[in-house]
């Protein structure tokens, strides 16, 4: 029987989710086999059960549907072992939530499972004589060392706001130190930010109108704020998530705070109470904070009885909040014992490359070459969000171009408090010193000290010099521009590195159990045999830099035309370059990646229904099959990353998210790390 870990909450406030979320992600990041279950919900209904919907967004396939409590205690011991089983996996090791409240089922599941136990608290929860009456109950009942350890969560949390203003008042810490055979293999701490709800969340807790909707869906509620007292009194108050409630009469109120939104506090939102809609003309004073993104909502109920209902709010994790989700899997994984979790690392030859294990890989690597990366968007708030992110996690030392006093702006308009570590650069301060170090780089081009001045306005030519002055290790631009805004510059002043005559790109097609490469996809609109060779050569290379054993598929759209026998001699010459390299081709993709259409039509292949890297005949076919893929599977996927330069750099896809910007500087710093 596969391995299994059961989760098993003590208490109250253990946070079966949370921390179900972030053990599987970082089990996931190991290369590790996995499953997850929870067999048995005490919800009303086990199809809605929170913990399944949540995890149903990070573990492959679809996870069943939980047997619902009362059902589960009324079976027969065989009825329940084969209603227990049915609902779980065949991985290699699976995690399975338990139920809380339910000492003796825990134990009934674990014996049932042969599972080790893992102990879930919260600090104001649970007291040290609880935690070691579980434990004597599951050791006499499962024997001796069946509990690998405790989960802690709540961490200095705060002893008079609670988890949140929002949220109802937290006890003292009732945990005055931990039974001695129990091993501590978490203590995570508090942070308001992963567990503040949105405005949306709380408008659908209360029913409310929404007057402006706003960035209802995104922005984060963590103080409360009812102003009763003069103005001078409360407005200081005003700050980053913070939902002032008032009736919908107190122009005063409304005013004011809408003043503070359009100078910059990005507060969580504005409720009115008592079912009164401001007058028109307050609500054209106010229109700027409106458009700007503040949620004003309406209730009918009165300031007190709205108080009330907001400290009902449900706190835990919803299932389609993704911004949270990801906040809480990094914050758990990060805060677990390595040792500990060193133990589940499969042997090199069973360990499947998976999504969050990609990533976990990219950043260590990067964090391991301690790279200087630099963002010439340096006000674009993904790009700040992602640098500041990549520095507190030292996956790369980034710098950003920009006017400091704009940047630090627009991180408070968003929530952000700025590393100290992170470099921000004023480019006007700059740019004169890298006038005659351009001129130099392009005389030959018949460049001019004005001509030079005038081009290093663009913060991307800045940044370029800067990365060919050795000043940087690599360069990630994008959010804003065009691709070739980007590439433009470091083509005519990096140039390509030694032996390339070219760049080209590559996206990274992230499977459950491995990752595929597809390139080109984003530079080279029609390439011929000896740039298609070339392309296949810096696929593999890239492959190799990411610990990935190239297997090169050449594609065709045919196999009989033109450009089967383009790809044909593409292959040629690839096999004259690197004889070494694992390649075939021209084939068809469904025959590159399927083993049964593989067996049919290249019987003999040395890669068909095995390649990882895909090489295309032309642009378009690699970009239509790459969509066609990733939307068909609602895959995760990573890129474009740029291959051929003499130094790194990178353009990011104008609809990139702050996790897109994140890994994209990561493969930059690993693209810095060894030369081509």
């Amino acid at each position: 029987m596969a391995k299994t870990l059961l989760l098993v909450p003590v208490g109250t406030g253990a946070a079966l989710t949370a921390v179900s979320l972030g053990l599987v992600h970082a089990l996931q990041r190991q290369g590790l086999d996995l499953g997850f279950s929870k067999p048995i919900s005490p919800a009303a209904d086990p199809a809605a059960d929170r913990t399944i919907a949540v995890l149903n967004s990070v573990v492959p396939g679809v996870l069943p549907c939980p047997l619902a409590l009362a059902v589960a205690k009324d079976l027969d011991p065989a009825d329940f072992e084969a209603a227990l089983f049915s609902r779980l996996p065949g991985n290699q090791l699976c995690v399975v939530a338990g139920v809380p409240h339910e000492p003796a089922l825990n134990i009934l599941l674990a014996q049932r499972l042969n599972a080790k136990v893992i102990l879930l608290a919260a600090r104001d929860g649970t007291s040290t004589q609880q935690l070691a009456q579980v434990l004597a109950q599951c050791e006499a009942a499962l024997g001796q060392g069946s509990v690998e350890g405790l989960i802690l969560n709540h961490k200095l949390s705060p002893r008079t706001l609670g988890r949140s203003a929002l949220g109802p008042g937290q006890g003292p810490d009732t945990l005055e130190a931990l039974p001695a055979a129990l091993r501590l293999l978490a203590d995570i701490p508090w942070r308001g930010d992963l567990i503040a709800p949105r405005v949306w969340d709380l408008a659908q807790h209360l029913n409310a109108l929404p007057l402006c909707s706003g960035d209802w869906q995104s922005r984060r509620l963590n103080h409360l704020l009812t102003p009763t007292q003069p103005l001078q009194e409360w407005v200081g108050k005003l700050c980053h998530g913070t939902l002032v409630v008032t009736p919908g009469d107190s122009s005063d109120v409304i005013v004011a705070t809408c003043l503070a939104a359009q100078n910059g506090v990005r507060l969580g939102g504005l409720l009115l109470t008592g079912g009164i809609q401001p007058q028109p003309a307050i609500m054209a004073l106010c229109e700027d904070a409106f458009d700007a993104g503040l949620p004003l909502l309406m209730v009918d109920s009165d300031d007190s009885q709205t108080l009330a209902a907001i400290r009902e709010l449900d706190l835990s994790l919803p299932a389609d909040d993704d911004y949270r989700q990801r906040w809480i899997m990094d914050q758990v994984a990060e805060h677990l014992d390595s040792s500990w979790l060193s133990q589940f690392i499969p042997p090199p030859a069973s360990a499947l490359l998976s999504p969050p294990a990609f990533a976990y890989q990219l950043q260590q690597r990067a964090k391991a070459a301690a790279k200087r990366i630099i963002l010439p968007e340096g006000d674009e708030p993904r790009v700040i969000k992602a640098a500041a992110h990549c520095t507190e996690r030292g996956i790369a030392q980034c710098v950003l171009l920009g006017k400091p006093e704009q940047v630090q702006a627009v991180a408070r308009h968003h929530g952000l408090t700025l590393p100290a570590r992170l470099a921000i650069i004023d480019p006007d301060a700059v740019r004169e010193r890298y006038v005659g170090p351009m001129v130099a780089l392009r005389r030959q081009k018949g460049l001019e000290e004005v001509m030079a001045r005038e081009q290093l306005q663009d913060n991307v030519v800045l940044a370029t010099m800067m990365l060919a002055q050795g000043e940087v290790d690599g360069l990630v631009s994008g959010a804003r521009g065009t691709t070739l805004q980007t590439l433009r510059p470091p083509m005519q002043l990096i140039k390509t590195a030694p032996g390339q005559s070219m760049v080209s790109s590559v996206f990274f097609m992230l499977l459950p159990d491995q990752v595929l490469i597809y390139g080109d996809c984003a530079i080279n609109p029609n390439p011929d045999a000896y740039q298609l060779a070339q392309i296949a050569l810096q696929c593999a290379d890239s492959a190799e830099r990411l610990g990935i054993a190239p297997h090169i598929t050449m594609i065709a759209d045919n196999q009989g035309g033109t450009g089967a026998s383009k790809v044909e001699h593409a292959r040629q010459l690839l096999a004259e370059l690197k004889p070494e390299l694992v390649v075939d081709g021209p084939l068809h993709y469904d025959a590159a990646v399927i083993e049964s259409v593989a067996r049919a039509k290249a019987p003999g292949s040395p890669v068909a229904g095995q390649a990882n890297i895909f090489v295309f005949p032309d642009l378009n076919t690699g970009y239509s099959t790459y969509q066609a893929v990733r939307r068909s599977a609602d895959l995760v996927t990573l890129g474009p990353m740029v291959q051929g330069f003499a130094k790194p750099v990178n353009d990011l896809s104008r609809d990139a998210k702050v996790t897109d910007v994140i890994q994209t500087i990561a493969l930059t710093a690993i693209q810095a790390e060894l030369p081509h």
